[in-house]
């Protein structure tokens, strides 16, 4: 099931070694959403005494960000480049109804 998600998500097929990485990331992050929820309350106050929270919260972040960000790039880039192509056909049969 994760699989379809990550298929709809990126466009692509992945091996499956990057699927269970990103699993891996998500469902970290899902299920340590919980114990992350005092962070919200007073968070410039929170900040000095949940520390180690921050520091394991920010850590989390970094961790998704490194193994997802890669993924949305390149799908970007590949969605940018059907667009341009798209555009480029769209000119070119502009320009042979004026021939």
């Amino acid at each position: 099931m994760f699989c379809l998600l990550v298929l709809m998500c990126f466009g692509d097929k992945l091996e499956e070694k990057q699927i269970q990485e990103i699993e891996t990331v998500q469902r970290r992050r899902l299920w340590s959403l919980p114990r992350f929820r005092i962070l919200n309350f007073w968070p410039k106050v929170g900040k000095v005494l949940f520390r180690r929270r921050w520091e394991e919260f920010c850590r989390l972040v970094k961790i998704q960000e490194d193994i997802l960000l890669p993924y949305i790039r390149a799908r970007q880039q590949v969605k940018q480049e059907i667009e341009s192509k798209q555009h480029q056909d769209g000119l070119k049969s502009v320009f042979e109804c004026w021939d």
